[in-house]
């Protein structure tokens, strides 16, 4: 396959919106727009995936291939795009995998990313980690804090990257940008001969070695500004994770060192829009001041979470607040916020508290991993004990949970539910606090429809119910089960629950349930 034809399906890809480009021997080409598409119709063969590797490396990365059996490279292609490919064996077989490369370098406050991380650029000397796992961002707000250096400071940043991404055009800075491979053998010589070159600021675009760390660490030692990044989840993790890459013996030493030179870590999460359009950067933020240091250095590291929730005027950021500063902007869903957060009930019950008023329900595939000290209360229906339960129609303990049959009983257009295990005494009321959540697997219907309808019926009086939602939730029948989550409306939190019904569309002739609790 000639380099033209590279092109052509190239073009083809990213004209469609993919975001990737597989290139696999038995397969015509493929793209991946949330699922694989086809790219073309004509089946590559080995030596087709082969003869575009030979085109787009060196014979140095060509002979590192295959030395490694795996490589990371970057490619231009005519018109000035600029691609990222990954080369790896499967099964034996050649395989390339295409990601295009952003043309122009997103401007920091185009990101979505609190003000308090430009901070980090205004540094003389220190080491400042971005952290993340793999496809959070790391690269373009490392990039993007390049970039602000760039316009602000005359000084020389000097990159060393495997490959080269981003493309920087000196503005006050001087830059000298270079590649693993092709300007240089590898990232710990590079870094040894840094010093030589005399740079103010030096961007190491991973640290994946002791050898790396080590350098990193001894550089920002030596009065230089280094930024980098790491894979990590959270900002405490990644102090761990330097720690990590040295031995036992070295690690006292290090942790020194450590709180000496770390100026900060900020951990970064891409999520989904609750609308579907796009992504949003969810990001935690430590700045290292003397506290943090004072933990570093004395191997109690576990206490910087608290830490940066007592040190927000400062600029820090826990993962929390950040999910709940999004939550209140509407940009993601109760589900998502506490699936991603430390799960600590009080914040769970915080998130409750602050429900957008416009949002009366959550629902999907995902399901909601709480605790199960944060139930205030279960249905409980196993080994057959339903005798507090009523049902329009025939109620069965199964294995896989509480299965509904109907029996042409219904109430006012709904089949119901009702547990009436508090309202006869076995099990104390509790107060309403945040969720009602449940799980369901629509087994058989009446009539085929694209949706059907539940809504929660929750009495705390006899004078007084509450209906969840306000219009009826859509239940789908796909032969999955699926997890509803229902925010309790601030304005009923701790009114005592006497009973509550669950009613659902009456063209459902068998479901099943699961999980029913109140959170």
């Amino acid at each position: 396959m000639k380099k033209v034809s590279l092109q052509k399906i190239v073009e083809t890809g990213f004209a469609q919106g993919v975001h990737s480009i597989f290139l696999f021997p038995g397969f015509p080409p493929l793209g991946n727009k949330k699922g694989i598409v086809k790219l073309g119709d004509v089946v590559l063969s080995d030596d087709d995936v082969r003869r575009i590797l030979r085109a787009t490396t060196t014979d140095w990365l060509y002979a590192r291939f295959l030395k490694e059996k795996e490589l990371d490279y970057s490619y231009d292609i005519n018109g000035g795009n600029r691609f990222r490919v990954n080369a790896f064996f499967k099964r034996n077989n050649l395989s390339l995998v295409i990601r295009p490369i952003p043309a122009n370098i997103p401007e920091f406050e185009s990101l979505g990313l609190p003000d308090s991380l430009k901070d980090f650029t205004t540094y003389e000397s220190g080491l400042v980690l971005i952290t993340g796992p793999t496809g959070s961002g790391k690269s373009t707000t490392l990039a993007s804090l390049v970039d602000i250096i760039n316009r602000e400071k005359a000084c020389h940043i000097l990159t060393i990257e495997d490959p080269i991404e981003f493309t920087f055009q000196p503005k006050k800075a001087l830059i000298s940008q270079r590649e693993i491979g092709r300007d240089t053998l590898s990232v710990s010589e590079a870094l040894r001969r840094a010093l030589r070159e005399d740079p103010d600021v030096i961007v190491v675009h991973e640290i994946r070695d002791k050898e790396t760390m080590r350098a990193a660490l001894e550089l920002a030692e030596t009065g230089h500004l280094v930024f980098s990044t790491l894979h990590s989840i959270h900002v405490s993790q990644a102090v761990y994770r330097i720690i990590d890459f040295f031995r036992d013996d070295e690690k006292d030493k290090i942790r020194l060192l450590i709180s000496q030179v770390l100026k900060g870590v900020v951990s970064q999460r891409l999520i989904q829009r609750a609308d579907g359009k796009g992504f949003v950067c969810a990001v935690e933020l430590m700045k290292v001041n003397p506290a943090i240091s004072t933990l570093i250095r004395e191997d109690k590291i576990h206490q910087i979470f608290s830490t940066i929730n007592l040190s927000k005027a400062e600029g820090m950021i826990s993962m929390d607040d950040a999910l709940l500063n999004l939550y209140r902007k509407g940009f993601i869903d109760m589900p998502v916020v506490i699936s991603y957060s430390s799960g600590e009930k009080s914040f769970i019950e915080k998130v409750a508290k602050e429900a957008p008023t416009t949002q009366d329900a959550l629902s999907g595939k995902m399901i909601l991993d709480v605790e199960r000290k944060l139930i205030s209360y279960e249905a409980d229906f196993s080994g057959g004990n339903l005798s507090f339960f009523d049902s329009s129609g025939l109620l069965l303990d199964t294995p896989i949970g509480l299965l509904y049959r109907d029996t042409g009983v219904s109430k006012e257009g709904f089949n119901f539910l009702s547990d009436y295990t508090i309202l006869n005494g076995k099990k104390e009321s509790f107060p309403l606090r945040a969720l009602f959540k449940l799980s369901y697997k629509i087994l058989n219907v009446k009539m085929e429809k694209k949706v059907y309808t539940m809504k929660l019926r929750i009495v705390v009086s006899d004078k007084e119910s509450i209906e969840i939602p306000p219009v009826p939730l859509e239940l789908v029948k796909d032969n999955e089960w699926h997890t509803i989550t229902l925010p309790i409306p601030k304005h009923y939190v701790q009114k005592e629950v006497k009973y509550y019904m669950i009613l659902f569309d009456n063209n459902i002739r068998e479901i099943a349930f699961n999980n029913i609790n109140f959170i």
